[in-house]
This record gives C-alpha cells, sequence and structure tokens, in this order.
C-alpha cells in the first residue's frame, strides 16, 4: 500500500504503538530523526542537482530561501499533504462531483490594451 493511504497507516501505527508502549522511546526518535533527515536529504540534493544543472536562482539567497523550505516541509506541510490526499480520496471513491467553480476574470475588461497605451504616449508627444 502506497501513497497517502500507505503514509497514514504508518503515521497511524507509529503512533498507536508508541503509546501502547510497544516501542522504545529512544529507538522510536531516533527513527524520527532518520525519517526527517532522508527527507531533507532528498530535498538538498534534489535542489543541488537543478542548481548544478539550470542555475535558474541567481542570488544565493533565493537557493538558502529554498533549502530552508526543503527543510522547513518536513515538520507538518507533508503530514497535512497527507490528509488533503486522504479526503481527495474519499470524495474520489464516493464519486463525488467537484469543480473549481466559476472563475471570473477581474481586473483586464478596463484596462487599455499594451497598443492603445503606446498610440496615446506617442500621440501626447507628438502634439497630436
Amino acid at each position: 500500500m502506497g501513497g497517502a493511504g500507505g503514509r497514514a497507516l504508518g503515521y497511524v501505527l507509529f503512533a498507536w504503538l508508541l503509546l501502547d508502549a510497544s516501542l522504545l522511546w529512544p529507538t522510536s526518535a531516533l527513527f524520527l530523526l532518520i525519517a526527517l533527515a532522508f527527507g531533507i536529504l532528498l530535498t538538498t540534493v534534489a535542489l543541488t542537482l537543478e542548481e548544478l544543472s539550470f542555475h535558474v536562482y541567481p542570488r544565493t539567497r533565493h537557493l538558502f530561501e529554498l533549502f530552508l523550505t526543503g527543510v522547513v516541509e518536513n515538520f507538518g506541510y507533508r503530514q497535512i499533504n497527507v490528509v488533503w490526499r486522504l479526503i481527495g480520496m474519499w470524495q474520489w471513491l464516493r464519486g463525488a462531483q467537484s469543480s473549481w467553480g466559476a472563475m471570473k476574470r477581474k481586473g483586464m475588461e478596463s484596462a487599455p490594451s499594451v497598443a492603445q497605451a503606446a498610440s496615446s504616449a506617442s500621440l501626447k508627444h507628438t502634439g497630436r
């Protein structure tokens, strides 16, 4: 069982075994630290390979922020992402219809086009 279901089952079993005292606290803490370190390592290696290959980020600050995000995402975001995926799978299994809803554009209708703005600027410049 992989994906969201497998992760959720792992989280539940881990918590249950800890509370049931079936797992030793020091061993469990070490396992948790290794799992977190592995997640951080994968993100760091992926970012490093991307930067070495494509040089997308012009400033060192951008890379630092990405690496920091790669560390922080392991503490809460991945777990809440599992919950969202389980909710989505449940809705799919039930056959619930979902949609993004109507998306009406705003702000583009009243603004002049680039061509209109350029022509009015040139008319003002030439004095016509």
